[in-house]
Protein backbone atom coordinates (compact mmCIF):
# COMPACT_ATOMS: atom_id res chain seq x y z
CA UNK A 1 0.00 0.00 0.00
CA UNK A 2 1.56 3.30 -1.39
CA UNK A 3 1.79 6.28 1.78
CA UNK A 4 -1.32 8.21 -0.04
CA UNK A 5 -3.66 5.00 0.60
CA UNK A 6 -2.35 4.41 4.37
CA UNK A 7 -2.46 8.23 5.07
CA UNK A 8 -6.62 8.19 3.36
CA UNK A 9 -7.17 4.64 5.19
CA UNK A 10 -5.61 6.68 8.41
CA UNK A 11 -8.26 9.07 7.94
CA UNK A 12 -11.68 7.24 7.70
CA UNK A 13 -10.00 5.50 11.61
CA UNK A 14 -10.12 8.72 12.72
CA UNK A 15 -13.38 9.78 11.60
CA UNK A 16 -14.46 6.97 12.94
CA UNK A 17 -12.76 7.23 16.58
CA UNK A 18 -14.29 11.26 16.91
CA UNK A 19 -16.88 10.26 19.96
CA UNK A 20 -14.01 9.03 21.59
CA UNK A 21 -12.60 12.95 21.90
CA UNK A 22 -13.36 14.51 24.99
CA UNK A 23 -15.10 17.61 23.43
CA UNK A 24 -13.41 21.31 24.64
CA UNK A 25 -15.73 23.89 26.29
CA UNK A 26 -13.45 26.47 26.01
CA UNK A 27 -9.69 27.64 24.27
CA UNK A 28 -7.65 25.86 26.42
CA UNK A 29 -8.57 22.23 27.35
CA UNK A 30 -5.70 20.43 28.28
CA UNK A 31 -7.38 16.84 27.86
CA UNK A 32 -8.44 17.58 24.29
CA UNK A 33 -5.66 19.07 23.21
CA UNK A 34 -3.47 16.03 24.72
CA UNK A 35 -5.78 13.87 22.28
CA UNK A 36 -4.73 16.01 19.53
CA UNK A 37 -1.56 15.68 20.02
CA UNK A 38 -1.33 12.05 20.50
CA UNK A 39 -3.02 11.53 17.75
CA UNK A 40 -0.76 13.26 15.37
CA UNK A 41 2.50 11.74 16.82
CA UNK A 42 1.36 7.99 16.74
CA UNK A 43 0.03 8.68 12.93
CA UNK A 44 3.43 9.94 12.14
CA UNK A 45 5.12 7.64 13.83
CA UNK A 46 2.62 5.01 12.24
CA UNK A 47 3.23 5.90 8.63
CA UNK A 48 6.90 6.17 9.13
CA UNK A 49 6.42 2.35 9.88
CA UNK A 50 3.59 1.93 7.20
CA UNK A 51 1.72 0.30 9.84
CA UNK A 52 -1.19 -1.67 9.13
CA UNK A 53 -4.62 0.75 9.05
CA UNK A 54 -5.82 -2.05 11.95
CA UNK A 55 -2.75 -1.77 14.11
CA UNK A 56 -2.93 2.00 14.11
CA UNK A 57 -6.54 1.59 15.15
CA UNK A 58 -5.50 -0.23 17.98
CA UNK A 59 -2.40 1.95 18.66
CA UNK A 60 -5.29 5.14 18.99
CA UNK A 61 -7.92 3.32 20.58
CA UNK A 62 -4.55 1.95 23.28
CA UNK A 63 -3.13 5.47 23.57
CA UNK A 64 -6.81 6.63 24.62
CA UNK A 65 -7.48 4.21 27.46
CA UNK A 66 -3.99 4.61 29.14
CA UNK A 67 -4.77 8.84 28.81
CA UNK A 68 -8.01 7.94 30.37
CA UNK A 69 -6.49 6.01 33.39
CA UNK A 70 -4.25 8.60 33.52
CA UNK A 71 -6.39 11.06 33.95
CA UNK A 72 -8.75 8.88 36.32
CA UNK A 73 -6.40 8.38 38.90
CA UNK A 74 -5.59 12.28 39.08
CA UNK A 75 -9.18 13.26 39.01
CA UNK A 76 -8.89 15.90 41.44
CA UNK A 77 -6.38 18.50 41.05
CA UNK A 78 -5.93 21.39 38.47
CA UNK A 79 -3.61 23.30 41.20
CA UNK A 80 -6.06 24.75 43.28
CA UNK A 81 -9.36 24.20 41.90
CA UNK A 82 -11.65 22.73 44.69
CA UNK A 83 -12.63 19.14 44.15
CA UNK A 84 -16.30 19.22 44.32
CA UNK A 85 -15.66 21.62 40.96
CA UNK A 86 -12.67 19.37 39.62
CA UNK A 87 -14.71 16.50 39.52
CA UNK A 88 -16.88 18.03 37.06
CA UNK A 89 -14.41 19.28 34.40
CA UNK A 90 -13.50 16.44 32.14
CA UNK A 91 -11.51 18.65 30.43
CA UNK A 92 -8.22 18.97 32.95
CA UNK A 93 -5.50 16.80 33.64
CA UNK A 94 -2.57 17.76 35.27
CA UNK A 95 -0.87 21.01 36.46
CA UNK A 96 1.64 22.36 38.33
CA UNK A 97 0.44 22.99 41.96
CA UNK A 98 0.47 26.04 43.70
CA UNK A 99 2.87 27.23 46.75
CA UNK A 100 0.15 26.85 49.16
CA UNK A 101 -0.58 22.99 48.11
CA UNK A 102 2.58 22.12 47.67
CA UNK A 103 3.67 23.54 51.10
CA UNK A 104 0.38 22.00 52.88
CA UNK A 105 -0.95 25.58 53.69
CA UNK A 106 -4.37 25.54 51.33
CA UNK A 107 -7.43 24.43 52.72
CA UNK A 108 -7.96 20.99 52.74
CA UNK A 109 -11.07 20.94 49.97
CA UNK A 110 -8.34 22.30 48.08
CA UNK A 111 -5.91 19.11 48.22
CA UNK A 112 -5.07 16.92 45.14
CA UNK A 113 -6.46 13.63 45.35
CA UNK A 114 -4.14 10.61 43.27
CA UNK A 115 -4.91 7.38 43.50
CA UNK A 116 -1.29 6.53 43.57
CA UNK A 117 -1.58 2.72 42.63
CA UNK A 118 -3.64 3.65 39.66
CA UNK A 119 -1.00 6.69 38.44
CA UNK A 120 2.06 3.50 38.82
CA UNK A 121 -0.28 1.77 36.53
CA UNK A 122 -0.99 4.11 34.18
CA UNK A 123 2.91 5.05 34.30
CA UNK A 124 4.06 1.42 33.43
CA UNK A 125 1.36 1.31 30.74
CA UNK A 126 2.58 4.49 29.53
CA UNK A 127 6.32 3.66 29.07
CA UNK A 128 5.19 0.45 27.93
CA UNK A 129 4.06 1.84 24.59
CA UNK A 130 6.55 4.16 23.44
CA UNK A 131 4.88 4.77 20.12
CA UNK A 132 2.35 7.32 22.26
CA UNK A 133 5.11 8.88 24.69
CA UNK A 134 5.14 12.54 24.15
CA UNK A 135 6.49 15.58 25.70
CA UNK A 136 3.29 16.78 27.61
CA UNK A 137 2.52 13.43 28.66
CA UNK A 138 6.10 12.45 30.25
CA UNK A 139 5.91 15.66 32.32
CA UNK A 140 2.88 15.57 33.83
CA UNK A 141 3.84 12.25 34.62
CA UNK A 142 6.84 13.01 36.26
CA UNK A 143 5.35 16.05 38.03
CA UNK A 144 2.50 14.05 39.30
CA UNK A 145 4.87 11.26 40.99
CA UNK A 146 7.34 13.46 42.24
CA UNK A 147 4.25 15.76 43.87
CA UNK A 148 2.16 12.49 45.35
CA UNK A 149 5.85 11.19 46.89
CA UNK A 150 5.93 14.71 48.45
CA UNK A 151 2.45 15.08 49.47
CA UNK A 152 2.14 11.18 50.85
CA UNK A 153 5.43 11.64 53.38
CA UNK A 154 4.63 15.64 54.50
CA UNK A 155 1.08 14.24 55.41
CA UNK A 156 2.74 11.03 57.42
CA UNK A 157 5.04 13.65 59.47
CA UNK A 158 2.44 16.11 60.10
CA UNK A 159 0.01 13.34 61.20
CA UNK A 160 2.65 11.91 62.93
CA UNK A 161 2.61 8.52 61.32
CA UNK A 162 5.91 8.75 60.09
CA UNK A 163 6.83 8.22 63.77
CA UNK A 164 4.35 5.44 64.89
CA UNK A 165 2.30 7.97 66.60
CA UNK A 166 -0.79 10.25 66.41
CA UNK A 167 0.10 14.29 66.66
CA UNK A 168 -3.33 15.32 68.31
CA UNK A 169 -2.45 18.48 67.62
CA UNK A 170 -1.78 18.92 63.74
CA UNK A 171 -4.83 16.86 63.57
CA UNK A 172 -7.41 18.70 65.88
CA UNK A 173 -6.47 22.32 64.30
CA UNK A 174 -5.68 21.56 60.53
CA UNK A 175 -3.89 23.51 58.54
CA UNK A 176 -4.33 26.70 59.84
CA UNK A 177 -1.09 27.45 61.78
CA UNK A 178 -3.20 30.23 64.06
CA UNK A 179 -5.30 27.63 65.32
CA UNK A 180 -1.54 24.91 65.43
CA UNK A 181 -0.26 27.57 67.72
CA UNK A 182 -3.38 27.87 70.16
CA UNK A 183 -3.85 23.99 69.82
CA UNK A 184 -0.16 23.95 71.17
CA UNK A 185 -0.76 26.23 73.89
CA UNK A 186 -3.94 24.77 75.00
CA UNK A 187 -2.63 21.59 75.38
CA UNK A 188 0.34 21.95 77.00
CA UNK A 189 -1.54 24.36 79.44
CA UNK A 190 -4.03 21.13 79.92
CA UNK A 191 -1.49 19.27 80.58
CA UNK A 192 0.54 21.52 83.03
CA UNK A 193 -2.53 22.15 84.96
CA UNK A 194 -3.53 18.26 85.27
CA UNK A 195 -0.65 17.13 86.23
CA UNK A 196 0.46 19.77 88.86
CA UNK A 197 -2.46 22.00 89.52
CA UNK A 198 -5.34 20.09 89.40
CA UNK A 199 -3.83 17.13 92.25
CA UNK A 200 -2.75 20.04 95.23
CA UNK A 201 -5.84 21.07 94.81
CA UNK A 202 -7.85 18.38 95.60
CA UNK A 203 -5.18 16.88 97.71
CA UNK A 204 -5.66 20.10 99.86
CA UNK A 205 -9.29 20.22 99.56
CA UNK A 206 -9.29 16.71 101.38
CA UNK A 207 -7.27 18.18 103.90
CA UNK A 208 -9.30 21.73 105.02
CA UNK A 209 -12.73 19.22 104.71
CA UNK A 210 -10.75 17.26 107.63
CA UNK A 211 -10.44 13.64 104.82
CA UNK A 212 -7.85 12.45 106.85
CA UNK A 213 -7.56 8.76 105.07
CA UNK A 214 -8.22 10.32 102.18
CA UNK A 215 -5.80 12.93 102.37
CA UNK A 216 -3.07 10.45 103.24
CA UNK A 217 -4.03 7.82 100.22
CA UNK A 218 -4.22 10.54 97.30
CA UNK A 219 -1.24 12.98 98.24
CA UNK A 220 1.09 9.04 98.73
CA UNK A 221 -0.12 8.63 95.36
CA UNK A 222 0.13 11.89 93.94
CA UNK A 223 4.01 11.97 96.01
CA UNK A 224 4.67 8.61 94.32
CA UNK A 225 4.06 9.91 90.79
CA UNK A 226 6.15 13.00 91.12
CA UNK A 227 9.20 10.52 92.47
CA UNK A 228 8.32 8.28 89.29
CA UNK A 229 8.83 11.81 86.68
CA UNK A 230 11.69 12.48 89.06
CA UNK A 231 13.65 9.07 88.60
CA UNK A 232 12.86 8.72 85.05
CA UNK A 233 13.01 11.85 83.73
CA UNK A 234 16.18 11.25 82.17
CA UNK A 235 15.09 8.81 79.73
CA UNK A 236 12.03 10.89 78.88
CA UNK A 237 14.40 13.88 77.70
CA UNK A 238 16.19 11.52 75.56
CA UNK A 239 13.33 10.27 74.03
CA UNK A 240 12.07 13.74 73.35
CA UNK A 241 16.22 14.65 71.87
CA UNK A 242 15.53 11.95 69.88
CA UNK A 243 11.96 12.75 68.65
CA UNK A 244 13.36 15.97 67.66
CA UNK A 245 15.88 14.90 65.96
CA UNK A 246 13.31 12.48 63.54
CA UNK A 247 11.17 15.34 62.84
CA UNK A 248 14.11 17.53 61.86
CA UNK A 249 15.55 14.90 59.21
CA UNK A 250 11.98 14.46 58.04
CA UNK A 251 11.79 18.71 57.98
CA UNK A 252 15.07 18.30 55.79
CA UNK A 253 13.81 15.57 53.68
CA UNK A 254 10.29 17.56 52.85
CA UNK A 255 12.55 20.54 51.80
CA UNK A 256 14.08 18.80 49.62
CA UNK A 257 11.34 17.03 48.18
CA UNK A 258 9.74 20.88 47.96
CA UNK A 259 13.06 21.61 46.00
CA UNK A 260 12.88 18.60 43.62
CA UNK A 261 9.32 19.05 42.03
CA UNK A 262 9.97 22.96 42.39
CA UNK A 263 12.67 22.06 39.65
CA UNK A 264 9.96 20.14 37.76
CA UNK A 265 8.43 23.67 36.71
CA UNK A 266 7.09 24.07 33.73
CA UNK A 267 7.42 25.60 30.95
CA UNK A 268 10.89 24.30 31.18
CA UNK A 269 12.93 21.26 32.80
CA UNK A 270 16.32 20.54 33.07
CA UNK A 271 15.96 16.19 33.56
CA UNK A 272 20.11 16.40 34.61
CA UNK A 273 19.63 19.31 37.10
CA UNK A 274 16.00 17.96 38.45
CA UNK A 275 17.94 14.24 38.55
CA UNK A 276 20.38 15.87 40.33
CA UNK A 277 17.94 17.18 42.83
CA UNK A 278 16.74 13.38 43.50
CA UNK A 279 19.76 11.94 43.45
CA UNK A 280 20.64 14.43 46.82
CA UNK A 281 17.16 13.69 48.07
CA UNK A 282 17.83 9.89 48.53
CA UNK A 283 21.16 10.51 50.31
CA UNK A 284 18.56 11.75 52.46
CA UNK A 285 16.99 8.76 52.59
CA UNK A 286 13.95 10.63 50.86
CA UNK A 287 11.81 7.44 48.75
CA UNK A 288 10.96 7.71 44.86
CA UNK A 289 8.90 4.97 43.10
CA UNK A 290 11.22 3.40 40.88
CA UNK A 291 8.88 4.25 38.05
CA UNK A 292 10.01 7.57 38.69
CA UNK A 293 13.34 6.65 37.69
CA UNK A 294 12.46 5.02 34.71
CA UNK A 295 10.41 7.89 33.41
CA UNK A 296 13.21 10.26 34.19
CA UNK A 297 15.98 7.76 32.06
CA UNK A 298 13.49 7.82 29.12
CA UNK A 299 13.02 11.73 29.21
CA UNK A 300 17.31 12.39 29.42
CA UNK A 301 17.92 9.52 27.23
CA UNK A 302 15.55 11.87 24.33
CA UNK A 303 17.03 15.22 25.66
CA UNK A 304 19.10 15.26 28.29
CA UNK A 305 19.57 19.69 28.12
CA UNK A 306 15.49 20.50 28.71
CA UNK A 307 12.49 19.12 28.55
CA UNK A 308 9.42 21.31 26.90
CA UNK A 309 6.49 19.64 27.73
CA UNK A 310 4.18 22.42 25.79
CA UNK A 311 6.09 22.79 22.45
CA UNK A 312 5.96 20.34 19.56
CA UNK A 313 7.82 17.04 20.11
Amino acid sequence: MDSASLASKYDDIEKNIDHLFVKPTSQACQYFETQKKLIKTIRNRSLDERLDPYLYEERITTAFDVLSNIKSSLSAVDGGLSKSHWSLDKQKIWFHQEDAVIGGFAPEENDPVINREELLTATSEYLIHSWMQIKRLDWMLLNALLFIELYSFRGAVFSGLAFGEINWRNLISGRDPKKIVLTSLLLESAKFFARYIVPPLIITGLYFLHFEKAFWGVGGIYLVYLLIKLVFWPSRYLEKKKKEQRLKKAESQILKMVRCYHFCKDPVVSPRALLQQIEEATTLEVNYDGALFSLLDRIIAKNKVMLTPWYED
